[in-house]
């Protein structure tokens, strides 16, 4: 009887026992899985990356149909992972989606869908329209300079921080070779705004001559305010409806034009 109550007890410890120790596994089997997969959604991501990298300049996107961009490419640092990135076009070709694989160890897989689009991002902070890398002279000096593209305060989207329509002039500016007057390693993240760093874009030939431009903004609506302290909120133009402000008079004390100006980039 004894022996049989020992037996008995001793089969439901150990069911305990290996009931535990498989649930152990199961947690670390969770946890390995949990980790390859937070490591494949970012190495996914680098394929994301990747694939902008290559995208060929134009205005709408060439992939008609599902387009390998990236083969299958095993991550530089990052041992047993590897991706893949497809393309094919949307919207009229002015949008492309990339899809991006990501495989790792037992089987883990991840995806990385990005949609990414072609615009006309117009007149930038400083902008070169018609200007050929031949007749244009470029010289950037020091780093105590910012050519910024960014709205401070966020009330209208980045525009570059410099546009051309000359591509020549914008591998000119951007290759790192002060000899023909592009901008050194250490002034490349002083211009600022949409399109990366150097923020320098180029774009197609504008419509109108900086000439017409300047004239269409010379014709517009315009409001004389004498020097003075302003305070409280005023419409001095907005991004849809631009008015030119001009303030005469005395000027402004270094006290007085302690203020936040928030451009919102509609022209030059």
């Amino acid at each position: 009887m004894a022996l049989v109550v020992i037996i008995f007890v001793s089969t439901i410890l150990l069911t305990l026992t290996g009931a535990s120790l498989l649930f152990s596994s199961l947690d670390l089997k969770a946890t390995s899985t949990m980790k390859d997969g937070t490591i494949a959604l970012q190495v996914a991501d680098t394929g994301i990356h990747h694939a902008l990298a290559l995208i060929p300049a134009g205005d709408t996107f060439p992939y008609s149909s599902t387009t390998e961009v990236v083969p299958s490419t095993a991550h530089p640092g990052i041992t047993g992972f590897s991706y893949s990135v497809t393309a094919i076009n949307t919207n009229g070709g002015t949008q492309a989606i990339l899809t991006s694989t990501a495989q790792g160890p037992n089987g883990t897989r991840k995806v990385v869908v990005a949609y990414v689009s072609r615009g006309n991002f117009g007149l930038g902070a400083t902008s070169l329209p018609g200007s050929t890398v031949s007749a244009t002279e470029t010289t950037f000096s020091g780093t105590s300079f910012s050519i910024n593209g960014n709205d401070n305060c966020n009330a209208a989207p980045a525009v570059p921080g410099m546009v051309v329509t000359d591509s020549a002039l914008a591998t000119e500016i951007t290759n790192e070779t002060t000899s023909d007057g592009g901008l050194a390693s250490n002034q490349m993240n002083l211009v600022t705004g949409a399109g990366g760093t150097p923020s320098v874009v180029t774009i197609q030939p504008l419509s109108q001559t900086v000439s017409q431009i300047a004239d269409a903004y010379l014709n517009l609506s315009h409001t004389d305010l004498s020097g003075g302290n302003y305070s409280g909120n005023d419409d001095w133009g907005t991004s849809g409806s631009p008015r030119i402000t001009r303030i005469t008079g005395m000027p402004l004390s270094r006290a007085q034009s302690k203020a936040t100006v928030c451009s919102s980039w509609t022209g030059l």
